[in-house]
């Protein structure tokens, strides 16, 4: 499970990618508008998580390799 032929996590992955990268541009909007509430709970750190998230869900959707679900040491 969780390697480059397993399809069935590929795709929750590539989901998962989308969803984060729909609450990213939203973090992004909400920051660039200056929202006192962005500031105040740390929403800058959870759009940053968001991104970096998203990039790692859609790079192992894509190639099939690095997933975040196992260490690949």
């Amino acid at each position: 499970m969780w390697d480059e032929q397993d399809y069935f996590g590929r795709w929750v992955q590539g989901i998962s990618a989308v969803i984060l990268g729909v609450c990213a541009v939203g973090g992004l909007y909400m920051a660039t508008h200056a929202t006192l509430i962005m500031l105040i709970y740390g929403g800058i750190a959870v759009t940053l998580g968001c991104i970096r998230l998203s990039w790692r869900c859609a790079r192992y959707a894509i190639t099939g390799r690095n997933n975040i679900n196992r260490d690949n040491f």
